[in-house]
């Protein structure tokens, strides 16, 4: 019977320390975790791995070079002997390289969606600066995530865009995100999960990603090769004339 009572008192103490954290001591915790000073370090990120989509497999490179307030971005995939670009950012506009109807390459504009995401991506991570990109947080206190118990923190976008992010509550790691998207003309929910992480130059980072949508996987990552402060010409993230 002390045994019992002892261990309830434990479970009880635990329950009532994760409902007293604030926001900002989850966010301190999450950003000591994360190896927030020394990304504070890190100019340039080359992640190299593989693409897997709809049964199929793409060798994919993802670069990140900073700006002043900000990065900017590139995200290639090889198929079929081809260079294809998702999505690139030079740190004001941004722009796609896909294939198209007929079969040629086609240059286009990211969506304002795309292009809003690519702004407020920081190589210091989600909450980096939070407060300066418009946003706001709220702890909504513990959820489960795949199987993880985690503190789920909602963020609301200057446009009223809503996504919840989920840190695990022994780690504090990120390990997932969800929003709200559009998928043949209809509402889903949008999940990434983050995986696999290890230690580059003091930061983790995650080896894996997962995206579905409506509950369907859309695209799985795995990072094979992550390179810090690689030379990376500015010319990689131009819009092709």
């Amino acid at each position: 019977m002390k045994r019992y009572f002892l261990g309830l008192i434990v479970l009880l103490f635990a329950a009532s320390f994760a409902q007293a954290q604030t926001l900002d001591e989850v966010l301190d915790a999450h950003h000591e975790a994360m190896g927030l000073e020394s990304a504070k370090a890190i100019n340039t990120l080359v992640m190299r791995g593989m693409a897997m989509q709809m049964g199929m497999e793409f060798p994919m490179t993802i670069y990140q070079k900073r700006t002043a307030d900000g990065v900017k971005m590139r995200t290639q995939i090889e198929f079929q002997g081809r260079v294809l670009v998702p999505s690139a950012f030079n740190g004001e506009t941004g722009w796609k390289r896909m294939l198209g109807m007929e079969g040629g390459m086609e240059v286009q504009d990211l969506s304002p969606e795309e292009l809003a995401q690519m702004k407020n991506t920081r190589i210091e991570g989600e909450f980096y600066q939070w407060q300066k990109k418009g946003r706001s947080l709220e702890l909504l206190g513990e959820e489960e995530f795949e199987g993880s118990l985690c503190y789920a923190i909602k963020s609301t976008q200057e446009d009223g865009s809503v996504s919840t992010y989920y840190l695990d509550q022994e780690s504090y790691i990120m390990v997932g995100q969800t929003s709200q998207g559009n998928m043949n003309g209809q509402d889903v929910t949008v999940t990434q999960s983050m995986g696999d992480y290890d230690i580059f130059d003091g930061v983790a980072m995650p080896m894996s990603m997962e995206t579905s949508a409506g509950g369907q996987t859309i695209i799985l990552i795995s990072i094979e090769e992550i390179v810090v402060n690689e030379p990376i010409s500015d010319d990689l993230f131009e819009r092709p004339e």
